[in-house]
């Protein structure tokens, strides 16, 4: 979502329209890799993406509404496992990958839960 995409997006959400944001921030989510990742491929490579992605990452979490920001790792085409790890403590954890059927799963089962509410976990296999 750009810059100008989330400004009219957020202008119409509102706690009484809304009554969750789940928000899948895969691309240029710095914390994930390694030194060489985040410092110099996200910077260098996807600039303008990794400060919209930071931008809309900030708003979202200074804002009224109940959200959750899933931080899926490498997203591949497997089916869905169903066996996936949610982290919030991302020390000493390697990145891996997770089918996209399970973020899928994570997601609308999200829909119906507080667990993840206001926080920004990792899944991941």
């Amino acid at each position: 979502m750009t810059n100008s995409d989330q400004e009219i997006f957020f202008d119409q959400l509102t706690p009484d329209n809304a009554t969750m944001l789940l928000i899948d921030h895969q691309v240029g989510t710095k914390g994930h890799g390694r030194f060489v990742y985040d410092k110099l491929i996200l910077p260098l490579l996807l600039g303008r993406i990794y400060v919209d992605k930071n931008r809309q990452k900030r708003e979202v979490m200074q804002s009224d509404l109940d959200w959750t920001i899933v931080r899926p790792t490498e997203l591949t085409n497997e089916p869905e496992s169903g066996d996936y790890r949610v982290l919030s403590d991302l020390k000493g954890q390697k990145a891996q990958t997770i089918a996209r059927a399970d973020v899928a799963d994570f997601l609308v089962k999200q829909l119906d839960s507080d667990r993840y509410l206001h926080q920004t976990p990792l899944i991941t296999h």
